[in-house]
């Protein structure tokens, strides 16, 4: 189908930044840019003239036949030039070509606009390395995981709104969200996720799959931000921000569904209530994890933040008694948990 797209100016912008990132392994860019001209144009010929098994998106649909050969042709761009060009083993090779296949994969399928020209070579470009100096145990475990993941999530498809684009991007989340902090990390989102699948009256009254990536991206994009902090300093501040993000989103959640739902209930009560629990589901494990580093006072700081948040949606979400399921919402969730996860950085500079 017909789609806009800004693919012409995103391509050289990829082709430039996978050069500066692969200065020091000049194949890793070719094939970054490899991937790019065979895979997408194999998956976009394959999919526009033999799919038939569709999966939506927010642009519409695209076809399981594509993604397929999109994950083949990427599979046989790397894992033939690492097998006869470089040092590295048979099955580190074979294994290696499978995850970048796969997790470059989901990434074509969730782009929009043209944004797979930026995001395939760069994500191919990262990955290969981050794990040509893996065993092939370790990433036999990680091609594990995200399959494992990609199976529960589409098992429970039918308890969301998501788009089936969404669900494969909710399954990088969590991918990215252990392999990149640990099992820890992974808490905070995935107690957000079983608490949307809970409180389903709201989503219920909608047939269609209405949130997309957009939406997706707005309630887990704050928390990927200090998730790539983390990875690149492994500080434990960063974990608390990124658990802040996710309770403000939470907040913003319980309040949506709750306002609905109890029309009869005051909204300064639904407000209290949201923020109470969210702290508590959120930054329990959070304090369990990390009380040593941040004390009373990150308690403390976190319970005011807890209570801004639910305040500050309250006021900034129009017809919040209607529990809008529009991007415009989700948008506002996502201002909201950044604007709540830097707090810890504001308090540092005026009590430091």
């Amino acid at each position: 189908m017909e789609r806009s797209s800004l693919g012409e100016i995103f391509f050289p912008v990829a082709v430039a930044a996978v050069w500066y990132f692969s200065l020091e392994k000049p194949l890793y860019f070719s094939l970054s840019v490899l991937v790019l001209t065979l895979a997408d144009a194999f998956a976009a010929l394959v999919g526009t003239k033999y799919g038939q098994q569709q999966y939506t998106t927010m642009e519409g649909y695209k076809t399981w036949e594509g993604s397929f050969i999109f994950f083949a042709a990427t599979f046989l761009c790397i894992h033939i030039p690492l097998l006869l060009l470089t040092t590295t083993g048979r099955a580190e090779s074979l294994l290696i070509a499978l995850l970048i296949g796969i997790l470059v994969m989901i990434v074509e399928a969730v782009a929009w606009r043209g944004l797979d020209n930026l995001f395939i070579p760069l994500c191919v470009c990262i990955l290969l390395n981050v794990y040509d100096s893996f065993s092939a145990s370790q990433i036999l475990v990680r091609i594990a995981f995200i399959l494992l993941i990609i199976v529960i999530l589409f098992f429970l498809r039918p308890r969301t709104k998501l788009d089936d684009a969404s669900i494969l991007g909710a399954s990088l989340v969590t991918y990215l969200a252990v392999t990149a902090g640990n099992w820890q990390w992974a808490v905070a989102p995935v107690l957000v996720f079983v608490n949307y699948l809970l409180l389903g009256k709201a989503k219920d009254a909608v047939a269609e799959r209405i949130h997309n990536i957009h939406a997706l991206l707005a309630v887990t994009l704050p928390g990927l931000l200090w998730l790539l902090l983390y990875y690149r300093q492994q500080q434990q501040i960063f974990f608390f921000s990124y658990n802040l993000a996710y309770m403000a989103e939470l907040v913003c959640i319980f309040i949506a569904q709750w306002a609905f739902e109890f029309k009869e209930r005051s909204l300064v009560r639904i407000t209290l209530k949201s923020s109470l629990l969210s702290f508590v589901m959120i930054m329990g494990p959070c304090f369990v994890f990390i009380y040593r580093e941040v004390g009373s006072a990150g308690i403390a700081l976190a319970f005011v933040c807890a209570m801004i948040s639910g305040q500050l949606f309250r006021l900034m979400q129009p017809q919040i008694r209607d529990c809008p399921l529009d991007s415009q919402r989700f948008f506002r969730q996502g201002f909201i948990g950044f604007g709540i996860s830097v707090v810890p950085w504001v308090a540092m500079v005026f009590f430091n």
